[in-house]
Formats: C-alpha cells, structure tokens, sequence
C-alpha cells in the first residue's frame, strides 16, 4: 500500500487516512503501538496542522488492539498531537 503525502509546501490542513496496520503489497508494518505488546493500528488519520521552518505540528488519530480486557481491548481509540522534525533531503 502507498500513501502519497502532498507536496511539503501545500501539506498543512491536508489529512493522510491509512486505514490498515499491515502492507501486504511490501509485507510489512506499517503502523504498530507498543502498550503490554505490540497491537496493530489502523484506522489512522494523520492531519498537518502547523509549519514552522522544518517542523510539523499533526494530529494522529487512529485505533490500537491492546489486548488488556473487554474495555481496552480492540480497537481502542486514542489520539496524539505532537511537534515532528522533517527530513526534506536524503543525507
């Protein structure tokens, strides 16, 4: 599975949906949570909000198969917000 992000300069208010935590095009992850072991993530929505420079400012919002009891265990909701450097050249 390939996600195409937007350009860097048009990426803020832009939302990437990636909807399974398995690629089975590459046969490997794609997004895993570490909580009592790894559960897998899915649903995710990845929203830009902010630029400053090389920095984004996203919101992640998604589901993780915890594995903990009935409450917390499939499909557990949650939410990040968090500030990411940006690599723009291969170094």
């Amino acid at each position: 599975m390939r996600v195409q992000a937007p350009p860097f300069e048009s990426i803020i208010g832009q939302t990437i949906h990636v909807p399974h935590a398995y690629d089975t095009e590459r046969d490997e992850y794609l997004f895993t949570m570490y909580v009592f072991s790894h559960g897998d993530v899915f649903e995710s929505q990845i929203r830009f909000l902010e630029r400053h420079e090389k920095a984004l400012r996203i919101e992640w919002r998604g589901k993780c198969n915890i594995g903990f009891d009935k409450t917390y265990g499939d499909a557990v909701p949650f939410a990040l917000l968090a500030d990411i450097q940006v690599q723009t050249e291969r170094q």
